[in-house]
């Protein structure tokens, strides 16, 4: 019946009520076909008018989509819906609507709202996830006490609360009610600090830059029903792999491990690799409050050495971490590999582990290096075996064209006050590298798997580069000396010419500057709902499976492959597929909107602690690169990865920039700074607020050649 509704409503251009849409199918079943019209209404495929007509949402001006704001603050919609081909086939498609910042109707970043987009698109309806938690600080309105939130996304909002506080208290505030668009009342469940004390810092900066924190009152009531150990019910369907020998590797403090791995050597010559992913899906289960809360933060902010989970920590670090020696649900993905890196076999389904052993990053670099550690010296053998096919899988993915650049990230040692007092840097090794092959050829596989079955899916895609940022790039490269004489077009096209040029840069004395710079001529990854291939990895079809516990994405990955392939019933496994088929495109809109507001979480949290570390060095002299050069002024990359800014005013003389040759030229004594060179600076201030670093430049350091290669 819901496809002869369907096709009703495709012939009907203006809207038709229930009773005529009861004559046209020669139904007298009011109940059902209300039912079948709420479904739609609720699969939001359908519009329904305030005189109670019903239209297909393609077939009217009306659009539902998800709101974010331009650097101008208008809103700009990007809209997802339905278009029916036929009574049963329908295809997604989508739209960008730009939002003047007066018809947003109280709508904020990524609400999903309905809007109407004939004559002037607006705002006419809002379907968010309302507001739960707030950190903010206390204001004073009169004898009224508010609260206003850090967020950035919320800032247009006043939360009326109770209690003796003074202004600027940072406190936690539960939502109890919306009272209009701009005023919420609230209770404070905890006051935090001062908004100038030094600790929380970095918690507050981060909500500043837009993450979503805490979880909801219900998502705290929920976790009640969590259970803190598998059960014989849990095992129901699943197969056992408690004998495997299983282990996991992650960093040394990393209390949530949602992936494990194990290695056989077959008697055919070929490896049996096998991915254990953590069973999210089967505690948090889709539309529940925990759910709800996942969506709404799109994943776990990692931030100045902290974490704002995704899952509360009950589940995280509890009933769905692989920890040893204690049964955990899993999805498993067996790959048979041969010699060459090419899979022979794979096959997924739900099972048990029981990890064997719990490694970190640290202790399997110094075995694979050579050293005895003794705490894991009897995985020596099968260790050795994992890196051998890390090594071959690694070889294979960069023949067929995989990327690498030789980025480090910062990380920051504090005090017990929550100050800086060291900066260092993550490296990649044996280990690490070795976790990530794995990781990469389960993502690919699985989404080969799905692609193949026809079944709506979260890929994870990558366009690759921006022409007009690489052929600013090469020719940044002809000034400073190291030229590469092939043009855009051809890097673009082939990427064993961009191998070639990442190769380029590498063994240079400013490989650095030149890494973060190259970085910058790629386009960003995304979250989506069509297959597309991953540019930097060389795969046709990837995905993200392997972090449930993290990322909202690979958590629908799960969902989707419990509903609609591994479900053996053939009606609920279509009925399904409908189902995420209408609201993946949402979902991977939603989760890449989250991952930039979690880049730039991260980013301004770790500017802020650069900063802060650089006060203690006021008036000290370090060694660093030109990084880039505007009209306004000089960027500097330290030898320790910290960045800061000379200002011209700071420099003695006039300086003109010179766009061409990627030049500062001084018009007093022709003096010049170029990208690339070599220079000493003095700290003349740090400022922790603005997260400025400001240099002078003390003289450049002196080689035979500007930029160089490195000597062997």
């Amino acid at each position: 019946m819901k496809n002869e509704i369907i096709n009703v409503l495709r012939k009907t251009k203006k809207g038709i009520s229930i009773d005529k849409i009861m004559n046209k199918i020669n139904c007298n079943d009011h109940d059902l076909v209300k039912k079948i019209l709420d479904e739609l209404i609720e699969d939001r495929s359908l519009y329904i008018s305030s005189s109670n007509n019903y239209n297909l949402i393609s077939n009217t001006s009306f659009r539902y989509g998800i709101l974010s704001f331009n650097s101008k603050g208008d809103g700009v919609v990007n809209s997802f819906y339905k278009y029916y081909l036929s009574d049963k086939e329908f295809t997604n498609k989508s739209e960008k609507y730009i939002i003047d910042k007066s018809s947003i109707n109280g709508a904020k970043n990524g609400d999903l709202v309905l809007i109407d987009t004939s004559i002037k698109p607006r705002v006419i309806d809002v379907f968010s996830n309302d507001i739960t938690n707030v950190i903010g600080y206390v204001e004073h309105i009169g004898e009224v006490v508010t609260v206003k939130s850090f967020n950035k996304n919320h800032d247009d909002i006043t939360i009326l609360v109770d209690g003796a506080y003074v202004d600027g208290d940072v406190v936690s505030v539960n939502i109890l009610e919306k009272m209009n668009n701009s005023f919420y009342k609230g209770e404070v469940i905890k006051k935090l600090k001062h908004k100038d004390d030094p600790k929380d810092d970095i918690l507050i900066e981060a909500i500043k830059s837009g993450m979503e924190y805490g979880f909801s009152n219900d998502t705290i009531k929920s976790l009640d029903a969590i259970p803190h150990k598998v059960s014989e019910n849990d095992l129901i369907g699943r197969v056992d792999l408690c004998d495997l020998e299983v282990i996991s590797i992650d960093g040394i403090d990393t209390k949530d491990r949602d992936d494990a791995i194990s290695l056989e050597k077959l008697d055919n010559g070929n490896y049996l690799l096998g991915i254990h992913i953590a069973d999210v899906s089967h505690f948090v289960k889709k539309d529940s409050f925990i759910d709800l809360d996942a969506y709404r933060k799109g994943n776990s902010y990692y931030f100045g050495g902290a974490v704002n989970p995704m899952i509360p920590h009950e589940i995280s670090n509890g009933i769905c971490s692989l920890n040893e020696k204690v049964k955990r649900l899993c999805k498993t993905l067996l790959l048979e590999i041969d010699k060459n890196g090419n899979v022979i076999d794979r096959k997924l389904f739900n099972s048990v582990i029981k990890s064997s052993c719990m490694m970190n990053y640290d202790d399997v670099n110094k075995l694979l290096e050579g050293y005895d550690v003794y705490n894991i010296l009897k995985y020596k053998e099968k260790l050795q075996l994992m890196n051998k096919l890390a090594h071959i899988l690694r070889k294979k993915r960069f023949y067929n064209g995989a990327l690498s650049f030789n980025r480090s990230e910062i990380k920051f040692k504090y005090d017990d006050y929550g100050n800086v007092v060291n900066v260092g840097m993550r490296e990649n090794k044996d280990a690490e590298k070795l976790i990530e092959e794995f990781m990469l050829i389960a993502n690919n596989n699985i989404a080969d798997m799905i692609s193949k079955n026809n079944i709506p899916y979260i890929y994870r895609t990558h366009e690759g580069i921006n022409q007009e940022r690489l052929d600013e790039f090469l020719n940044m490269l002809y000034s400073i000396g190291l030229p590469f004489y092939n043009i855009s077009d051809n890097i673009i096209n082939d990427k064993k010419l961009m191998q070639k040029l990442i190769k380029h840069i590498s063994n240079t004395n400013v490989e650095n500057m030149l890494n973060n710079n190259l970085i910058r001529c790629m386009m960003r990854a995304k979250y989506n709902y069509q297959n597309y291939e991953h540019y930097a990895t060389g795969f046709n079809t990837y995905s993200h499976f392997t972090s449930p516990i993290r990322r909202y994405a690979d958590l629908t990955c799960h969902n989707i492959i419990d509903e609609c392939f591994l479900e053996k019933e053939k009606s609920k496994r279509e009925n399904n597929s409908n189902k995420w088929k209408s609201i993946t495109p949402i979902i991977a809109y939603r989760t890449t909107m989250c991952e930039k507001i979690s880049d730039e979480v991260e980013k301004n949290v770790n500017l802020m602690k650069m900063a802060e570390y650089m006060e203690k060095f006021i008036g000290k002299e370090f060694n660093g690169t030109i990084d880039s050069i505007s009209s306004n002024g000089i960027n500097i990359l330290l030898d320790n990865y910290i960045e800061g800014r000379v200002k011209y005013s700071n420099l003695d003389g006039k300086f003109i920039y010179n766009s061409d040759y990627y030049t500062a030229i001084n018009t007093k004594d022709n003096l010049s700074y170029s990208i690339g060179d070599r220079v000493v600076v003095k700290v003349l201030g740090s400022d922790k607020i603005n997260k400025n670093i400001d240099f002078t430049i003390i003289n450049k350091i002196k080689e035979k050649d500007k930029c160089k290669v490195k000597k062997q």
